[in-house]
């Protein structure tokens, strides 16, 4: 409940009519540079196995940063509420490709639902937006329950993060060797890449929107989904292991050269 908790917050206190009108390309640019990754990983992931369910591990994970439970909280944190709006906003087409796609990549299916749209993170984002545009007065006792889960956000997703990973042998994760070089893709390529090519032409907002989002490390959605359909959850928990280790350093190294 904490990342829908922030959806909600950061919502609810900064979203207007307004603001979307000023912001709409951020989600234009967004969109399109998460269907230029999507294509490239599809291409790429078929250089990582043979398997056609590992191709489609390693093409979510390519496609997919964790920008909800860590980009989020990092934002949140170092820059305020305001930037957060605008980081939210910008994640919105992955998001969406998170739980329509994703999810059906993940989970073995044959077409994309968008069932999976309805589901907390979602709900508390659209009624974050109704409470935002009409400012309605959030009572002391639901604002006193939000702030809190917001709180626990950060340290709760390190916690499960760890919990999740626990479950395998670590000695035999750290011999994959495609989740090293996928590793690199996620946390040096892609954000490097795309920030030094934005930069040229954007303003300092959407490249630290674009850093934000691909420089985040690997979610557990490549642990929880798997398990779903019996399938092996090992090269997702490799992933998740190695790239929140290593992005300690990627992420502001990043954020060093870029902001």
């Amino acid at each position: 409940m904490c990342f829908p908790c922030t959806v909600f917050k950061t919502f609810s206190a900064n979203f207007t009519v307004s603001y979307l009108s000023e912001k709409y390309a951020s989600i234009l640019l967004s969109t399109v540079l998460l269907a230029a990754v999507a294509v490239i990983a599809r291409v790429v992931s078929r250089r990582f196995s043979k398997n056609p369910y590992e191709q489609d591990i390693y093409c979510y994970t390519m496609v997919i940063p964790n920008t909800g439970y860590i980009g989020s909280a990092l934002v949140g944190n170092l820059y305020g509420q305001t930037v957060l709006l605008n980081q939210m906003l910008f994640n919105l087409p992955v998001t969406f490709y998170t739980y329509t796609e994703g999810y059906r990549m993940l989970t073995g299916g044959k077409k994309m639902t968008l069932k999976r749209l309805i589901n907390p993170v979602m709900i508390a984002l659209m009624l974050g937006c109704v409470v935002g545009i009409l400012s309605i007065p959030i009572p002391m006792v639901l604002q006193s329950v939000v702030d809190g889960a917001n709180n626990c956000m950060a340290p709760l997703s390190m916690i499960l993060t760890g919990i999740a990973i626990s479950e395998f042998d670590l000695r035999k994760l750290l011999k994959i060797k495609m989740v090293y070089v996928m590793t690199l893709i996620r946390l040096i390529i892609l954000p490097f890449g795309m920030a030094f090519l934005v930069s040229r032409f954007c303003s300092r907002e959407i490249v630290l929107a674009i850093v934000m989002q691909y420089a985040m490390p690997c979610g557990l959605n490549t642990i929880v989904f798997p398990k779903l359909i019996g399938e092996n959850c090992e090269i997702g928990a490799g992933l998740a292991l190695v790239s929140n280790v290593l992005a300690i350093f990627t992420i502001p190294l990043c954020v060093a050269v870029f902001l």
